[in-house]
């Protein structure tokens, strides 16, 4: 038997209305697995989808499948935190059930973590299929972070390789899809080493969907943690005078 990267490997991914490619991803992710350990789970929570995804996934023979479902749709936010929770093993991946980044990319992202002695390797998509509209919105977004927090997420809202340990006890207050960025920003303040890795998309499809409430939502979370962390770094070295 070939010795393995790490002793265990959780493997999430949040699904709605993914009839279409989950059995496929469920099958890649297996295998990628399966190369890089002998102690692995895929767990999938369906976000309520109105399709068929569940009675797919309730049919695919792997093993290690966990399957978890929402009884209503509450979204990416509330997803990924539940899945995060369920998760047990040393380090944790998540990426999407679209197939629109190939599960293949962990085992680059398992050297990338050993090599530099990072505790979480964010995606950094390379080229994003978005409009002119969306892909300002983007930049904006991520410049906005690192201008407000100091950290750069590069690309938060995707696939990412995270040790476990640094990551379940990052416990976020964002109500809105900022809250995954919120966990990257809050790692690494308490010492976790963020890298990145560039990755390519599959699909060439066209995401353009954004609204003002989102981007309101967003923004409002984001100031609230920069608020916080400046608010402790005030304490912080307000204490550090008076020693």
């Amino acid at each position: 038997m070939k010795p393995k990267e790490f002793t265990s490997i959780s493997i999430i991914i949040p699904a709605w209305n993914e009839s279409k490619t989950i059995k496929k991803v469920i099958n890649e992710a297996e295998r990628v697995a399966q190369s890089l350990t002998n102690k692995f789970e895929i767990i999938v929570l369906d976000d309520c989808s109105s399709d068929n995804t569940l009675d797919i996934l309730r049919k695919i023979a792997v093993p290690e499948l966990k399957v978890l479902r929402h009884k209503r749709n509450q979204g990416i936010e509330r997803s990924l935190r539940d899945l995060y929770r369920a998760a047990q093993y040393e380090v944790i991946f998540f990426n999407g059930a679209d197939g629109d980044i190939n599960m293949s990319v962990l085992k680059d992202f398992m050297k990338s973590m050993k090599k530099n002695d990072a505790d979480i390797v964010v995606g950094n998509r390379v080229f994003k299929n978005y409009t002119v509209k969306r892909r300002v919105v983007s930049t904006l977004y991520n410049s906005l972070v690192w201008l407000m927090t100091g950290v750069r997420v590069y690309d938060a809202g995707t696939v990412k390789l995270v040790k476990a340990a640094h990551y379940k006890s990052k416990m976020t207050k964002s109500k809105s899809v900022f809250a995954e960025a919120e966990r990257l920003v809050r790692s690494v303040v308490a010492g976790a080493k963020l890298i990145k890795v560039d990755i390519y998309q599959n699909q060439n499809k066209i995401n353009d969907k954004v609204s003002i409430v989102q981007l309101w939502g967003c923004f409002l979370d984001l100031a609230a943690l920069s608020l916080e962390l400046s608010y402790r770094r005030l304490l912080a070295g307000v204490n550090k005078f008076s020693d």
